[in-house]
């Protein structure tokens, strides 16, 4: 008889200590996989940054190439009225309402 007491006080006192340890792991992975989600949302906030930053610098330099080619476009037009307009300017027996043609003409012979 003393020895099924005994069992049963051994049974009562482990189910309390295994409840508990199964508890403590539990908190553990819990905590654990918390842990892991709050990094995971920390570097996808940090890379969704970086991937802005990225696009944004993209965007700029494509933006300020377009920029530099329009200039670059708008002087080399500046520059063949300047020649083009410069020659007829200097050539007075051109009349600019009369011939048309001849305009044409010697703006081609101008340009060769």
């Amino acid at each position: 008889m003393m020895r099924v007491a005994r069992r049963q006080l051994v049974s009562r006192s482990i189910m309390p200590v295994t409840l508990v340890v199964v508890c403590a792991i539990v908190s553990i992975v819990a905590f654990t996989l918390w842990q892991a989600r709050e990094d995971a949302r920390a570097r996808a906030e940090r890379e969704g940054e970086n991937i802005v930053q990225a696009i944004e610098a993209d965007v700029s330099r494509n933006i300020e190439l377009y920029d530099l080619s329009l200039q670059g476009l708008r002087e080399a037009l500046r520059w063949f009225d300047v020649q083009r307009y410069g020659h007829l300017r200097r050539c007075s027996r051109i009349s600019l309402t009369r011939n048309p043609e001849k305009i044409f003409r010697e703006i081609i012979i101008a340009s060769h």
